[in-house]
């Protein structure tokens, strides 16, 4: 179902969600889905440069794009399930994170699972943050292959009382964080720890969704107490 009334969806929630700094909003995504997706049921537009290069996505870009800029691009997206569209109001922070403001937060699925495959925060009218969650495998050698060496590198310790990490690349310019989370010991030793040694990260490391950022977000992340970064000199040996 396309979006006819844009008013349907608002489901009003108030209060605030928090300060949205690390990660999508909802579930964790996961690299493969039930149902293998069809070329036109994966955004790979990050990879492709259509219809636009990062920081832009799908004709919109954080910082610059409204809220009706967004819902005339819903439409139009064919990798999201548009009966699972969720859009709730929100009071969070605002494009160069002075305050909290009210506005909308925008949740869809993949139209082959039910996997959180889209989210944007639209802040005092103002497009604030586009997290693209990946329905396909794609390993950090060949990102890099597509977009060239991030400039950082790092990892996030998102959990206290049980294991919750992230391995983040950077790309400054276009304010771009390709980023995968784990949730078990295994694995965080497998990509998170390491990465706290090393400064690299396996190069067959899974990446599961691309985060489009403003400017005061991308320096929250690298300044947080809580996270570490390298400066990329390449991918470790496949674990």
């Amino acid at each position: 179902m396309m979006i006819r009334d844009w008013a349907i969806y608002r489901i009003a929630i108030t209060g605030v969600l928090g300060a949205l700094l690390f990660g999508c909003i909802g579930s964790t995504p996961t690299p493969a889905s039930v149902i293998t997706p069809s070329p036109e049921q994966m955004d790979k537009s990050l990879f492709t440069g259509i219809p636009c290069s990062a920081p832009c996505w799908q004709g919109l870009e954080v910082g610059e794009s409204s809220e009706s800029d967004v819902t005339s691009i819903l439409p139009t997206l064919t990798f999201i399930d548009h009966k699972e569209i969720q859009i709730f109001q929100v009071s969070m922070p605002n494009y160069d994170f002075s305050a909290s403001a009210p506005g909308v937060l925008i949740e869809a699925n993949c139209i082959n699972s039910n996997q959180i495959c889209l989210t944007l925060a639209v802040i005092d009218d103002i497009l604030t943050k586009i997290v693209v969650g990946f329905n396909y495998k794609i390993t950090q050698d060949e990102v890099v292959k597509f977009l060239g060496e991030p400039d950082y590198i790092g990892f996030g310790n998102l959990g206290s009382e049980r294991v919750m990490c992230e391995v983040y690349l950077v790309w400054m310019n276009s304010r771009l964080v390709l980023a995968s989370r784990f949730e078990d010991l295994e694995q965080a030793e497998k990509y998170c720890y390491i990465v706290d040694e090393e400064g690299r990260a396996p190069s067959n490391l899974l990446i599961l969704e691309a985060r489009y950022l403003s400017e005061a977000e991308l320096n929250a992340y690298l300044s947080s107490i809580s996270s570490k970064f390298f400066e990329f000199t390449g991918a470790g040996p496949d674990k």
